[in-house]
């Protein structure tokens, strides 16, 4: 999904799940994850590029990308949860 002129992204946390798990956006674009789940989730990237931390109910975590290499990236604390970045050169 690319989006705006800031080519901002955002990705829910809910029902122990990113939505979208899949995203694309420009290099430079600010993804911002917000958890609408009842428990604290993060946002860790597998290759270490970012790590949220918890993020409790209601709070959200921001990145921007830096460059356009794809990411993966999961919960830490549910296994289950992941998603992944398609990053592409600003048009």
């Amino acid at each position: 999904m690319l989006t705006g002129p800031a080519y901002a992204a955002e990705v829910s946390m809910q029902a122990f799940a990113f939505v979208p798990a899949t995203l694309t956006v420009h290099k430079g674009a600010t993804v911002v994850w917000t958890n609408h789940d009842e428990v604290p989730h993060s946002v860790t990237a597998a290759d270490g590029r970012f790590d949220s931390g918890p993020v409790a109910p209601g709070k959200s975590f921001e990145w921007v990308a830096p460059d356009d290499r794809a990411v993966a990236y999961h919960c830490i604390y549910h296994p289950s949860m992941s998603g992944s970045i398609k990053i592409t050169a600003k048009p």
